[in-house]
């Protein structure tokens, strides 16, 4: 996920809010949305704030990854 601010050039948002409380925020609506049963099904995450010239926003790339030697497959987990 990368949340985006308009600026006149890239880099790094270091200012509020908070990367933690924006990712809850993101979770927590992709679950009500019906994207994944619950949000303790997501075991990987790439996150940045940043500064851009270009489009502001919340930009998601969702991937479903195959579990390998789980004791539960993906779909028993999503049944559940």
């Amino acid at each position: 996920m990368i949340w985006s601010w308009l600026a006149g050039e890239d880099g790094w948002k270091i200012t509020r809010p908070d990367l933690d409380n924006l990712l809850k925020l993101a979770l927590d609506a992709a679950t009500a949305a019906g994207w994944w049963h619950d949000d303790a099904q997501v075991v990987d995450l790439n996150l940045s704030k940043i500064y851009t010239p270009l489009a502001a926003g919340i930009y998601v790339i969702v991937l479903r990854k195959a579990v390998a030697n789980s004791a539960v497959s993906p779909t028993e987990e999503a049944g559940r």
